[in-house]
């Protein structure tokens, strides 16, 4: 038996509808289970996933916070991560352990600080010779899904030397 749900998302009166089709095929084999077969009709937009335009996911937001109430530069656990950023890199918002961090990693002779990458981010490493201002942008990395980390080599010598990495939407 197959069944067909049309699902129809509209905008407002001038728009054309858009939609899914879902089937259900029973599978000729009796071992195998029955199969479901999405089909999105081709050339029509998909619906907006940030309904509420807080660039939050609307369906990441409902998951994490029970509403669409929540803000992109919220940190309702107070991480000091803000909430666009929990998204971005997968972390769960309502989780404090769960926060942007970079790490200090050696290999030999070799330092360099590490962090985790996400796409949709811009990622800019500073330094001071004091814990404070003027802060030197280093280098400035358009976050991408691969390579899972990146990291920038910090200079092993004997002047002191501060960093941070900031992240930033494009």
């Amino acid at each position: 038996a197959a069944a067909t749900i049309i699902v129809d998302y509209m905008e407002d009166s001038s728009a054309s509808a858009r939609g899914f089709t879902f089937a259900s095929r029973q599978n000729t084999s009796s071992l195998a289970p029955p199969t479901l077969v999405v089909d999105y009709t081709s050339g029509i937009p998909m619906p907006n996933p940030d309904e509420d335009n807080d660039g939050l996911y609307d369906a990441w937001e409902a998951h994490h916070f029970g509403s669409l109430s929540g803000g992109e530069n919220d940190d309702l656990d107070g991480d000091g991560t803000p909430a666009w950023l929990e998204l971005a890199l997968g972390l769960n918002p309502k989780d404090m352990n769960q926060s942007f961090r970079a790490a200090l990693e050696s290999s030999g002779p070799s330092r360099s600080i590490t962090w985790q990458n996400a796409p949709g981010v811009t990622f800019r490493v500073e330094s001071s010779t004091t814990l404070g201002p003027p802060w030197t942008t280093e280098v400035t990395i358009p976050g991408s899904a691969s390579p899972a980390t990146l990291s920038h080599p910090v200079p092993v010598d004997s002047n002191r030397k501060f960093f941070r990495i900031s992240a930033s939407k494009p």
